[in-house]
């Protein structure tokens, strides 16, 4: 096809019988011969999804589509990629970059300098249900221009500022679950001229979910932290009491020690005094029980004890200061003799309180032999 310049082209009802490469071409010279302001009129059952960057719809209802104009004289002449082999290349690498665009993970729209939507991958089309009737249309008359959030204000600043720009954690709620996503915005520049805008939806749902379980781990933590501190400090307050106590319990045990020795000091001062004396002294508590006894005591082994009850009965109830009794006895070595057996209360300070008895037994035959 020799370079024609026309206002306008009408295809009805053509393109639909060449296949995809074929009608690549045929768009690409299209796109060359028109004018700048040139129109492209297709027929009902064709539509230019995959040649955006070639014609712009401006009434899509009746396949009415503007030339899209490339400033750059290199880039018109580029356009006529011309036949066979040198055509092919130019059809797959467009094929190519849909099918790259239409897998991204995100969901992606562009718009045109109009904003007008003409892009959109499989993820996009899923997440908005777009379908072919929406390519074309302006932004603000589909539905996510304001779901999740109002786009037009936004792109109003992205015109404005000419720099990306990014939306963080916006909450959309769905019909099945909250999303949450973070949306940037980017201009599409070519040779100094904005041609359009890229919207990409990130899904960082997941991400939130994650950092809210990290941060709920960590107050839990924190949480535990604090209490294994409170702990800790309870135990170190429990062991300087421990501590406080031990010692308190040293000085008592060592107040003991002491003790013990002077009871033993005096225990051993008694048994000397009770070992010096040659009678044998038995002292019995308020139950008649004995609680120490000298050496000479001892030797009594057969000595009347029940010839003594009322004596030691009296003597235990205060009734009698000294009782004196003689009684037949025997002693450890079975020989038989007289005894004489003294009995004075114990600890009797005047105030008639008695604690036990002072037995003192002597041999009367020996008592009266001269030395």
């Amino acid at each position: 096809m020799p370079p024609f310049s026309s206002p306008s082209l009408v295809c009805r009802n053509t393109l639909m019988y060449f296949n995809a490469e074929t009608q690549a071409q045929i768009l690409r010279r299209f796109h060359f011969g028109l004018d700048d302001e040139g129109y492209l009129l297709l027929g009902k059952s064709e539509m230019l999804i995959a040649h955006t960057e070639l014609f712009a719809p401006v009434e899509l209802k009746r396949r009415v589509f503007r030339k899209v104009i490339k400033p750059p004289l290199r880039d018109r002449v580029r356009v006529l990629a011309t036949d066979g082999a040198r055509g092919q290349p130019v059809a797959e690498a467009d094929n190519l970059r849909e099918a790259a665009f239409d897998i991204v993970g995100a969901a992606h729209i562009v718009l045109d300098h109009e904003r007008s939507m003409i892009m959109a991958n499989d993820a996009a089309r899923g997440l908005f249900g777009l379908g072919i009737p929406d390519f074309g249309q302006p932004i603000q008359d589909l539905e996510l221009s304001y779901r999740p959030i109002e786009l037009r204000s936004h792109l109003d600043s992205l015109d404005r500022d000419m720099r990306p720009s990014e939306i963080k954690a916006v909450h959309w709620r769905t019909r099945n679950s909250e999303r949450i996503f973070d949306i940037r915005l980017t201009p599409l520049i070519s040779d100094g001229v904005t041609m359009g805008t890229s919207i990409a939806y990130i899904d960082v749902t997941e991400a939130h979910r994650l950092q809210d379980q990290l941060t709920s781990s960590k107050r839990e933590l924190e949480q535990a932290y604090e209490e294994l501190q409170s702990t800790v400090e309870e135990l170190e307050t429990t062991n300087e009491e421990l501590q406080s106590a031990n010692e308190e319990l040293e000085t008592m045990n060592e107040e003991l020690r002491h003790r013990t020795d002077e009871l033993n000091d005096v225990s051993a001062f008694l048994e000397t005094i009770l070992a010096t004396i040659r009678l044998a002294v038995v002292v019995l508590n308020l139950n008649q029980r004995v609680q120490i006894w000298n050496s000479n005591a001892r030797e009594l082994w057969g000595l009347p004890v029940d010839k003594l009850r009322q004596q030691v009965r009296d003597t235990l109830t205060g009734r009698s200061q000294r009782e004196e009794v003689i009684v037949e006895a025997t002693n450890r070595r079975g020989k038989p003799f007289t005894c004489r057996v003294t009995l004075l209360p114990l600890g009797n300070t005047g105030d008639g309180a008695v604690s036990g008895v002072i037995m003192m037994m002597e041999d009367v035959v020996s008592s009266a032999r001269p030395e």
